[in-house]
């Protein structure tokens, strides 16, 4: 088996132990698990590499416009005005 599904055997499983089981919220979750492959693997030299990377992706923009956007239009009930009830 190839060490890249091991290593994602090993996120899936903390990711649902520290979720499912000690019902901790799932950004602490993907924190543990990182921790835990960063370990697992030994490249804590790497590290701050590896949050640079995910920081400077777009996706990561598109994800807090989204959760912006969310708020805002829940806030002002744009939303509410938008449905109509029957």
């Amino acid at each position: 088996m190839p060490s890249a599904f091991i290593y994602l055997a090993i996120l899936l499983g903390v990711v649902c132990v520290w979720f499912t089981i000690l019902k901790r919220p799932i950004y602490e979750a993907i924190t543990v698990s990182l921790i835990v492959l960063v370990a697992v693997t030994g490249t804590w030299s790497g590290l701050l590499g590896y949050i640079k990377t995910g920081m400077s992706t777009s996706l990561l923009y598109s994800m807090v416009a989204f959760v912006t956007m969310s708020i805002i239009l829940t806030k002002t009930k744009i939303i509410d005005s938008c449905i109509l009830v029957i």
